[in-house]
């Protein structure tokens, strides 16, 4: 399979609320847990289309959004 110069590319986000399996992150953004089962309220996550990749440190996150801004 040839590479296709496409890739992916994972956002910092805190989550401020769950429910039913579906954190929003920020004012309204809805990301899917279903990757993350033991994500809670306040955790700061990695997330790519709509779905949470992996959780991660507030350090690690402000580093991210340093590198991003």
């Amino acid at each position: 399979m040839m590479y296709n110069g496409i890739m992916c590319f994972t956002i910092p986000g805190k989550i401020e609320k769950i429910e039913k399996g579906v954190a929003t992150i920020g004012e309204n953004q809805k990301i899917d847990l279903g990757l993350v089962t033991d994500a809670k309220t306040g955790d700061w996550v990695l997330h790519n289309n709509s779905c949470v990749i992996k959780k991660i440190s507030e350090k690690d996150a402000e580093r991210l959004m340093k590198i991003l801004s």
